[in-house]
């Protein structure tokens, strides 16, 4: 009598197709570990040079999840305006710190005197300030502005399409998610949306930052008094006064101290100052009702030639006096 062989057989081939599965989810684990520790990270800031050096330019990369320092054999791209291919940067290794909210900075030799800071890796001078596109890892994220009129995908429209402003820093908003930490909901993919303008703070993955800003006085001095030249703002129509160059405010400063008056609203409601070029802030600089002269002291970005701007709202009208009192660079 021949003996009985199905089971076995079958059995056989049950631990054959066990096998099979675990090799498959063997070789699939270490794909999806390795694509985890690098690409849950995000551009945070793009520096085009300052007035005093150019050449002094970063990329700033930063974290959202622990464990994605894996970097290593990864690119980061810089594309000019017409979004040709202008630097390939690569990381030759894996940077050590990994924790969440960690950054590594790309950064020239020139970034890194200005600044005092070690990039975790050297890149040279082709970030154009007019327009372009930064990219890290091929697509994970990417960030345009200016006049870039390359592909969109991943980037919406360009930020600033005026282009950058030397001394200032794209810098990606904190504000869609958990406030001040890095996280998905800061990336919309819409460049334009995405950034403001801002003081530049490079930080390597060591958590270094660059040097904070020195601020200098000035003897209280009169920049803006629309009630002497051009008239009350009106609601909803923005006004652009240049500061930088007045009242013994250099062409590099990055910002000023003010104190901001208020005087014969028409209606209640708010001044919002902002950077000459950006987008116009959610919070307000100094509230005020009808009839009311107010006094507040504030701090405002310089934008595009030195400028601020300023928008009144949401109905009616003010006037607005700007007295300096220092500087920060």
């Amino acid at each position: 009598m021949a003996p009985h062989v199905g089971p076995p057989k079958a059995v056989g081939m049950v631990r054959f197709a066990r096998l099979g599965v675990l090799l498959v989810l063997a070789w699939l684990v270490p794909m999806e570990s390795a694509r985890a520790t690098f690409h849950l990270m995000l551009v945070v800031e793009v520096f085009p040079g300052h007035p005093s050096s150019p050449n002094a330019q970063y990329v700033e990369l930063q974290m959202y999840s622990p464990g994605q320092n894996l970097v290593a054999g990864h690119a980061v791209e810089i594309f000019d305006a017409a979004g040709a291919l202008a630097g390939t940067f690569t990381f030759p290794g894996n940077v050590p710190n990994g924790a969440d909210q960690a950054s590594i900075l790309i950064a020239t030799a020139e970034a890194q005197a200005l600044f005092g800071v070690t990039a975790d890796l050297p890149m040279t001078p082709v970030i154009a300030a007019s327009g372009g596109k930064v990219c890290f890892a091929g697509t994970i994220d990417c960030v345009a502005w200016g006049n870039y009129t390359g592909s969109a995908v991943g980037v919406g429209g360009p930020f600033r399409p005026g282009g950058l402003s030397l001394g200032r820093a794209a810098q990606r908003r904190l504000d869609r998610g958990s406030p001040g930490r890095l996280d998905p909901a800061d990336d919309t993919g819409d460049s334009a949306a995405d950034f403001v303008t801002a003081v530049p703070t490079p930080r390597s993955n060591a958590n270094v930052a660059g040097p904070s800003l020195r601020f200098f006085t000035v003897t209280p001095c009169r920049t803006v008094d629309t009630r002497a030249a051009g008239g009350a703002l009106v609601a909803g129509a923005d006004r652009t006064f240049t500061i930088a160059g007045t009242c013994g405010i250099p062409d590099t400063a990055q910002a000023v101290s003010l104190n901001v008056t208020v005087t014969q609203p028409t209606a209640p409601g708010n001044v919002r100052l902002f950077p000459a070029g950006d987008g116009v802030p959610f919070t307000s600089t100094i509230n005020y009702a009808t009839g009311q002269t107010r006094a507040n002291s504030a701090t405002a970005g310089l934008g595009v030639e030195g400028g601020v701007t300023a928008r009144c709202g949401p109905s009616g009208s003010t006037h607005l006096i700007l007295d300096v009192n220092g500087y920060l660079q």
